[in-house]
């Protein structure tokens, strides 16, 4: 198998189901050579049984509490593809090329862990981590070998930063982080069920936890200082 979606939701039921229905419209890949993971987040809005009902192709993990984007992680040692596509619940391959090209990025270069790709928002704008060589969570594929060799996301990172503390990690392992501009998502930024004051606090403390952990010791002060402003 080629590739594995996983995707992470928590009470975006309508959001999910867009998404996982525009993955199966346009596929890249004949049916034999993929697979998608909808982790469940402890949703209460009926998100498990609608994707149960209505894709029964989709690999579903119910948790019943939310553990946040690490949950994600729970999907990966499931995972057949020799790929794996991470997508928010309102991301997607913006053409069938998004995934023929990430694959063929990773067979041209072996020392590459992840392919980015460029991740364009509803109004033609795009998002992209703060710092080059990291992963954008909704629009990567990574090397399944690589992911096997440093584990996945870690569960102090509830939201936000999780992708720098594992791009920071490829990187110390050996492996490479690039973007490349062939390579397109569609974001949509749905904003139900989401916290703009949690994401808040969750940028600033993990910001900080990554200044202890990565940063050259003469720098982390500099870096805490800008970050608490």
């Amino acid at each position: 198998m080629d590739l594995s979606y996983v995707i992470v939701s928590h009470n975006r039921r309508e959001t999910l189901l867009r998404t996982l229905g525009l993955l199966e419209q346009t596929p890249p890949l004949p049916e034999a050579r993929w697979e998608t993971w909808v982790v469940d987040n402890g949703s209460t809005d009926g998100t498990a049984d609608a994707v149960a009902a209505a894709f029964p192709r989709v690999n579903l993990i119910r948790r019943p509490t939310n553990k946040g984007v690490w949950a994600r992680s729970l999907a990966f040692t499931h995972c057949r593809g020799r790929a794996v596509i991470l997508l928010d619940d309102d991301s997607y391959p913006a053409e069938p090329a998004t995934v023929t090209r990430s694959l063929a990025h990773l067979d041209a270069h072996p020392d590459l862990a992840a392919v980015v790709g460029r991740s364009v928002l509803p109004n033609g704008d795009l998002e992209a981590c703060a710092l080059p060589g990291v992963m954008l969570s909704g629009a990567v594929c990574l090397r399944k070998a690589a992911l096997d060799a440093v584990g996945g996301f870690r569960p102090e990172f509830f939201r936000k930063a999780g992708e720098y503390d594992l791009s920071f990690r490829l990187w110390d392992a050996g492996w490479q982080v690039a973007r490349f501009e062939d390579v397109v998502y569609r974001h949509d930024k749905y904003a139900a069920g989401r916290s703009a004051a949690l994401a808040f606090k969750m940028d600033l403390r993990n910001n900080l936890i990554l200044v202890e952990r990565f940063f050259p010791p003469a720098y982390r002060r500099a870096y805490r200082k800008d970050f608490l402003q």
